[in-house]
C-alpha cells in the first residue's frame, strides 16, 4: 500500500495572502489576532486542498 504525500506546498498561499497581512500587521493596519487568523486560515485551506486531492499523509 503506497500513501501519497504533498510535503513542498508553499505555505505563503496562492496569492502571497500570508506576506500581504505579515506586512499589513508590520505597517499597523492589522493586529496580531488578524495575523494569526490568516495563518491559521491559510493552513486549514491548504489542508482541505490535501485532503479534497486524496493524499493519505496530510503534513502540517
Amino acid at each position: 500500500m503506497t500513501i501519497a504525500a504533498a510535503d513542498t506546498l508553499p505555505r505563503i498561499g496562492a496569492r502571497r495572502d500570508l506576506r500581504v497581512a505579515l506586512e499589513a500587521y508590520w505597517r499597523g493596519a492589522r493586529d496580531l489576532a488578524a495575523l494569526e487568523a490568516e495563518g491559521r486560515a491559510l493552513r486549514a485551506r491548504r489542508w482541505r486542498a490535501q485532503q479534497a486531492a486524496g493524499l493519505g499523509a496530510i503534513l502540517s
